[in-house]
């Protein structure tokens, strides 16, 4: 029998230690760089989404899935796919999106759940870039119309159960303070139950995205008579999700965000792209992949930001059918507009 000093043993129980984590690294990567691959042979794009929010993603009467979101995932498809059709909608309820994503049960996670630190850094994902930027507040009952919270003694707040809108209500309220007020919280696992216990009046306010709140009256029974409080409790920012360590997969999502968003900049609309001159916009002029085919270094088509734009629409198009004002939410770009415009979307150069 060999004898190790605990020096000896401790050095070697580091090494097993750090030769465990690299192994699982190493497969995790090897198993993420084939996102690509196995959507294509697949021809089926699997994308998460967050079920009964109005605007982002939602079933229509028609049992049709819609949204913003949605519409980021039809555009993937488009891209990678040739057709924004072939998308296999998988509703994940909150957090379950994560580890869906994590265990391989979904491709990409478009869904409510905000970007956050320990969610980019210690969860094996990573945010590609942001797809919407939200205010977070309260929608009231009529008779709260023009009132701010501050006129309001230990209001109770429903809500759904989510760390950063927790958090944030936390740090409005001045919990942790000597200034704090205090209030009340009732939560939910879905945003659909939280807004039916304030339509039956258990909360004196709900709160969440704004976008989501506007949306989600669709829910209201009893109480239609509903007002947005002008207070902003906090700033949110939403964006898909793919696992680590899968570069040309992390691209070829930021890159179909970019489209639309260039293709807005250059006014290129699902409706007269096929009118479009090379010549016209030369830092764009592969739209068409009419020169050098630029969905080579991505593993795409030449066609591929012709297909985004043809099937699915430019970022404007997108944000005013679902949450802007050709829908019922009617929501303003605000910080959604481009840059040139006053809000903080862009996309680089496509040169």
């Amino acid at each position: 029998m060999i004898l190790l000093n605990s020096r000896k043993k401790t050095w070697i129980l580091v090494f097993l230690a750090l030769l465990s984590i690299f192994a699982g690294t190493t497969q995790t990567a090897v198993v993420s760089a084939q996102t690509l691959e196995a959507v294509k042979a697949n021809n089926l794009l699997r994308c998460g989404v967050s079920p009964g929010i109005p605007g982002f993603s939602s079933l229509d009467e028609q049992g049709e899935w819609q949204g913003l979101d949605v519409d980021i995932c039809r555009g993937v498809a488009a891209a990678v796919l040739g057709n924004a059709s072939l998308v296999d909608f998988i509703p994940q309820v909150e957090l379950q999106g994560f580890t869906s994503l994590q265990n391989g049960d979904i491709d990409l996670l478009v869904s409510n759940n905000g970007w956050s630190l320990s969610r980019d850094t210690a969860l094996g994902l990573v945010f590609v870039t942001p797809s919407y930027f939200g205010d977070q507040g309260f929608m009231g009952h009529g008779d709260l119309a023009g009132k701010k919270t501050v006129d309001m003694k230990e209001p109770t707040v429903c809500l759904r159960d989510e760390n950063v809108l927790r958090q944030n209500l936390d740090r409005y309220f001045g919990k942790d303070g000597d200034e704090g007020r205090s209030y009340h919280t009732i939560v939910f696992r879905t945003p659909d139950q939280a807004v039916k216990a304030f339509d039956m009046g258990r909360c004196d306010l709900l709160y969440d995205m704004k976008a989501y709140l506007w949306g989600l009256r669709k829910y209201l029974v009893s109480d239609k008579d509903v007002v947005l409080l002008d207070e902003v409790v906090g700033r949110e920012v939403h964006g898909p999700v793919i696992r680590q360590n899968d570069f040309v997969w992390f691209s070829v999502v930021r890159w179909v965000l970019y489209t639309m968003l260039k293709a807005e900049e250059y006014d290129y609309t699902s409706v007269n792209v096929d009118q479009y001159v090379v010549a016209q916009k030369a830092d764009f002029e592969k739209l068409l992949g009419g020169r050098g085919g630029s969905g080579a270094g991505l593993g795409l088509k030449k066609d591929w930001m012709y297909q985004i734009i043809k099937q699915v629409g430019n970022y404007q198009e997108v944000f005013e059918k679902n949450i802007g004002k050709k829908s019922d939410i009617r929501m303003a770009r605000g910080l959604n507009a481009l840059s040139g415009d006053g809000g903080l979307l862009f996309a680089p150069s496509f040169q």
